[in-house]
């Protein structure tokens, strides 16, 4: 069965997802800067022990770098919320609108930002991730994107229950009920 869904994001709601979205990438960067530093640091151990200066000289330019990537990383998260809010104006100042049709197979999307439409096809092979909160789902699609859809834009609650059904049907995705750690940031999107 088709499903529709209209949802209105507002613009706080849409920073809101691009700023999670670009925290959880960032933060993949601290797991590389600590492989590096671990491995620098165990290169200048054994350096230093053997008194090999190439070893010590080799395992403190790693150590270094690495402690380097996660300042850098540390000041790319300070400054996210600030490029995120100019990369994106127009969605800051007048939200998205997101028009969902889920079939069986998959999903078709249009996007509207003041006027500007742009469309995409999903498969459900294409979700990583469903969390179901008290007010809309979160779509986590595996190359980072996250998608709202939010429960007041379909037209009842037997659609909301085709949606958990084609979403699952496809595949092996469950979806995870979370609870929002901000419900007063909502309000009524």
């Amino acid at each position: 069965m088709v499903v529709e869904n209209v949802s209105n994001i507002s613009g706080e709601m849409a920073f809101d997802a691009l700023y999670a979205s670009a925290k959880r990438n960032n933060n993949k960067k601290y797991l590389y800067s600590a492989i590096i530093c671990t491995l620098g640091a165990g290169v200048l151990v054994y350096g230093l022990l053997s008194s090999q200066s190439m070893w010590v000289t080799a395992g403190g330019i790693f150590t270094a770098f690495g402690i380097g990537l996660v300042l850098y990383t540390i000041v790319i998260l300070f400054k996210l919320p600030r490029d995120i809010r100019k990369d994106n104006k127009e969605i800051m100042e007048h939200g998205v609108t997101y028009t969902y049709k889920f079939r069986e197979q998959g999903v078709d999307l249009m996007v509207n930002i003041n006027g500007k439409k742009s469309k995409g096809t999903y498969s459900y092979l294409d979700f990583r991730k469903v969390y179901d909160y008290d007010e809309r789902f979160e779509l986590r699609l595996k190359d980072g994107e996250c998608l709202f859809v939010l429960k007041n834009g379909f037209t009842n609650e037997r659609m909301i229950e085709f949606f958990k059904k084609n979403v699952t049907l496809n595949k092996k995705l469950k979806i995870v009920k979370k609870e929002e750690k901000n419900p007063e940031k909502l309000g009524n999107q």
